[in-house]
């Protein structure tokens, strides 16, 4: 996560300009091309977004076998759970991701999104499945964003169709996988072994919404 944030960095200080790293392109085996227009007019009608966000981020991305690359302009596709990219004018998917960290605000340092792979099966979601990483440590925090597809219906008649993203929240520990929710009894079920930091953690937490408490905790259990 260090190396990311560093990379993030040179990223905004302008170390890196809009194009792919600069120079390199990423390799053929790893994009599938797409059209954006027609993927864009097959959901014309529907309200919200499946992106994460919907203008592209400049990106550092990690493909798996190792390489990374700097400034690879990237959007989160929240309904196919896939990145979406740029390259040459051209919008792509990018296979075989190992992780992509981009700030969400570039004058905010702090506003890092981390996504990754690699997790064990769990569910519907395989190893390719992205996360994004909200905790890092021996526990990792996990977030999947789970998008639904639904319709909207007024007396029963349907009148039009929506994106709703769900959020789901894992814990990673000792290659384990688990599904949590923000309760001291939740923690101390998927983390039997960490049962007085979890009580210690609790003790002095200030309840602001779930999601930062669930860091928070998961914060105060690696220290």
């Amino acid at each position: 996560m260090k190396k990311i944030i560093f990379c993030l960095l040179l990223l905004n200080a302008g170390y890196a300009d809009a194009q792919i790293d600069g120079v390199r392109a990423l390799p053929l085996d790893v994009t599938l091309r797409l059209n954006a227009m027609e993927y864009a007019a097959k959901y014309a009608d529907v309200e919200g977004s499946p992106f994460l966000a919907n203008d592209y981020k400049k990106a550092y991305v990690r493909i798996k076998g190792g390489q990374s690359f700097l400034a690879v302009p990237v959007k989160f596709n929240v309904l196919n759970n896939e990145i979406w990219f740029k390259q040459k004018d051209a919008e792509m998917i990018l296979l075989k991701t190992d992780s992509i960290a981009y700030l969400n605000n570039p004058d905010d340092t702090f506003s890092v999104v981390a996504l990754k792979t690699g997790y064990p099966d769990i569910g519907a979601n395989t190893g390719s499945s992205l996360y994004q990483v909200l905790a890092d440590g021996n526990v990792q925090l996990l977030k999947y964003y789970k998008c639904n597809l639904i319709e909207i219906k007024d007396m029963n008649v349907v009148v039009g169709r929506k994106f709703e993203i769900v959020p789901e929240y894992y814990v990673f520990s000792n290659g384990s996988l688990k599904k949590i929710k923000n309760s001291k009894k939740s923690f101390k079920e998927v983390l039997p072994a960490l049962e007085s930091k979890i009580d210690a953690a609790f003790k002095t937490l200030t309840e602001l919404t779930p999601e930062i408490d669930m860091i928070y905790i998961v914060n105060q259990i690696n220290k």
